[in-house]
């Protein structure tokens, strides 16, 4: 299970620095989406090789429930009833604050890092005489693009940038959604999501004339613009297959849209894969299709494009960071799907040229020098 990388301290079994990282990771049980769990375990584990690190799994919402054993525990949304948010606040702060006099952690290490700003910095200023002396933030939440799905926004939560701690984002984007929201100039530092290229690679084949689409299909992701465009083309009389992997609460009305068209015959629904099942159909794809309304990186993408898969994405968020004319073609905001799929059948790409281009940029490999770099840098 993904949580129990985050339920204990864990300690990398290589180093050859004197670094020593405090990694502190939040958890929304709430939001129920534990995919998330595992972009940070990829980052923290490219850094194995580099430095001694610890990582400090703190939930929040835990204290919502007396038997802290229990894992079925009602919640709601986190973040949908604003006048709650100062006392939830105030007892993770003090949880977490508990945490590290008991590591002695000011001491124990030479670095923390605190994936995902909040809510551990919104009582950064009591916090830090518990800290070692270098403190950085990893951001990989696009939380803040959304406001946190409030109507208000919630100022007093843009101080947690003002403290001036060294900021990495996993793409230009975020950096700029986070600058948005705190109504600052923060400078950031831009780290790709790492890819697991021993899984996600090139494996020689003949492609497929399929498409491939993968997600937890909820907002932003929508896989309907698709199945219509789909459906649009068979009109034309023009074949177009897919094949759709993934759960979420949209995926009922997507299955619902496959039968109203009669499009069983051209549409399969796969269910979730692992991850060697998803890079297998990957290999298997004429290309990979991202229809999304923003993405803060899209690790999918980025997987995708290891195996050597063209993706055609909406042109949003982070995408266009990840995707040129060279892997594959980005929908603008004029164009509808099947000019992008039409446009693509006509289009030609070097799939090995693909893949090694995306592995010398998302690796582990290169993702952990990266980030150790940044770490010695500050």
């Amino acid at each position: 299970m993904l949580s129990r990388f985050f339920t204990t301290l864990a300690l990398s079994q290589f180093f050859v620095s004197k670094i020593k990282i405090l990694h502190i990771t939040p958890w929304y049980p709430s939001l129920n989406d534990p995919i998330k769990a595992i972009f940070i375990q990829r980052h923290i584990e490219s850094l194995a090789p580099f430095a001694e690190q610890h990582t400090l799994h703190m939930e929040w919402e835990k204290q919502l429930t007396a038997n802290e054993n229990t894992d079925k525990v009602t919640r709601g949304n986190a973040f949908t009833d604003i006048s709650n948010w100062r006392w939830k606040e105030w007892i993770y702060y003090k949880r977490l604050a508990k945490k590290l006099r008991e590591m002695n952690a000011n001491e124990a290490f030479t670095h923390v890092n605190f994936h995902i700003a909040y809510p551990q910095l919104v009582y950064f200023n009591k916090l830090k005489q518990l800290l070692p002396p270098k403190i950085l933030i990893t951001e990989h939440w696009s939380i803040y693009h959304f406001n946190f799905f409030t109507t208000r926004h919630p100022h007093r939560l843009t101080a947690m940038f003002r403290h001036h701690v060294p900021l990495i984002c996993v793409s230009k984007a975020l950096g700029q959604s986070i600058n948005n929201f705190s109504g600052q100039s923060i400078a950031y530092t831009v780290i790709p999501n790492a890819v697991d290229t021993a899984i996600f690679n090139f494996i020689k084949k003949q492609c497929g004339k399929h498409f491939l689409l993968a997600a937890h299909w909820k907002h932003p992701k929508d896989a309907v613009p698709v199945i219509e465009a789909c459906n649009d083309l068979k009109q034309k009389g023009i074949d177009i297959r897919l094949r759709i992997a993934g759960n979420g609460p949209l995926l009922e009305k997507m299955k619902s849209l496959v039968m109203q068209y009669g499009l069983q015959d051209a549409i399969t629904f796969l269910g979730l894969l692992n991850a060697r099942q998803l890079a297998a159909e990957m290999n298997e794809a004429a290309a990979f299709i991202m229809p999304s309304g923003f993405e803060t990186f899209s690790v999918a993408c980025a997987e995708a494009l290891c195996c050597g898969c063209p993706v055609l994405a909406d042109g949003v968020g982070a995408l266009p960071e990840l995707i040129d004319n060279t892997n594959g073609l980005l929908r603008s905001s004029n164009q509808n799907w099947q000019d992008v799929i039409q446009q693509f059948i006509t289009s030609c790409f070097d799939h090995y040229l693909i893949a090694q281009n995306s592995q010398n940029k998302y690796s582990s490999e290169v993702i952990g020098k990266m980030y150790f770099n940044f770490i010695e840098s500050i």
